[in-house]
C-alpha cells in the first residue's frame, strides 16, 4: 500500500484533501474542484481513501437487507432497525447480481449516517431513501445513477454541497429540500429537475446555454458556467 501511495502521491494527496473538506468542513464546491481537476477521482478511488482514513462505523453488504428480482438487487436498508453506522458503501454486486436501486425509505431517519458511497450499478435512488438523515454530509453518486426520486435526501440538514453524477437524468420534487446545499453541479446528461427539487438560494453550475442555465433562469437562482 505504501508503494502504491508513493507512486500516486499527487493523486492520493488531492483525494484525501477532497474527502476531508467535504466531510468535515462542508464548504468545498464542485466549481473549484472542476476547475482544478477536469478528470474527477473514481468511486473506487474515494472508497480507498475513506478506508485509509480508518472509518470505524462502516456498513458493508453483510449489514444490508436486500431483495433479488429478475437477477437484479434492490437495497432495502440495514438489517437492524437501530444502527450507529456513519458510512455505508453500496456494493456494485451482491450474490453475483448487480445492485441497481435503493428502495423507497431504505435509510430514512438514520441518525448517525454521515457518508454514502453508491456503487456504479445503482440506477435509482428511491422516494425518501435517505430522508431525514441529520448528520449526512457527503454523497458519492455512481456512474450509472439516473434517477433521484421524490424527497430522496429531504431534511438532510448537514448536506451542503452536491455534485450530481455524470449519468443523472432526473431529479424529482423535494429531492434536496430542507438541506443546506448551496452549490450543485448539473451534468450534461440532465434532462429534468423539478422546480422544487432544491432550495431557491442555491448556485447552479453547468454549461452556458444548456439545461443548467435555463433551469437556473426559470427558477431565479444563481448560475456559474464551467
Amino acid at each position: 500500500m505504501l508503494e502504491k501511495i508513493k507512486k500516486n502521491k499527487g493523486k492520493v494527496i488531492f483525494i484525501i484533501l477532497l474527502v476531508v473538506c467535504l466531510i468535515f468542513a462542508g464548504v468545498a464546491t464542485y466549481t473549484t474542484y472542476k476547475k482544478e481537476n477536469p478528470d474527477p477521482p473514481s468511486v473506487e478511488d474515494i472508497k480507498e481513501v475513506i478506508m485509509q482514513g480508518g472509518v470505524e462505523k462502516q456498513a458493508n453488504s453483510n449489514d444490508l437487507q436486500y431483495s433479488i428480482s429478475e437477477k437484479q438487487v434492490t437495497i432495502l436498508g440495514f438489517k437492524e432497525e437501530t444502527t450507529t453506522f456513519t458510512l455505508v458503501t453500496i456494493p456494485e454486486k451482491i450474490e453475483g447480481y448487480p445492485v441497481v436501486a435503493i428502495a423507497d425509505g431504505a435509510f430514512k431517519n438514520c441518525l448517525f449516517l454521515e457518508t454514502i458511497v453508491l456503487g456504479n450499478e445503482i440506477k435509482t435512488v428511491g422516494i425518501g431513501a435517505f430522508e431525514n438523515c441529520p448528520k449526512l454530509k457527503m454523497v458519492v453518486f455512481g456512474t450509472s445513477t439516473e434517477t433521484i426520486k421524490e424527497n430522496a435526501f429531504n431534511s438532510c440538514v448537514a448536506l451542503s454541497s452536491v455534485s450530481l453524477g455524470n449519468g443523472i437524468k432526473t431529479v424529482e420534487k423535494g429531492a434536496f429540500k430542507n438541506t443546506t446545499v448551496d452549490t450543485v453541479f448539473f451534468p450534461d446528461s440532465i434532462e429534468f429537475v423539478d422546480d422544487d427539487a432544491f432550495e431557491k438560494n442555491i448556485t447552479v453550475v453547468g454549461k452556458n446555454g444548456g439545461y443548467a442555465e435555463n433551469w437556473s433562469v426559470e427558477n431565479n437562482t444563481k448560475f456559474k458556467a464551467y
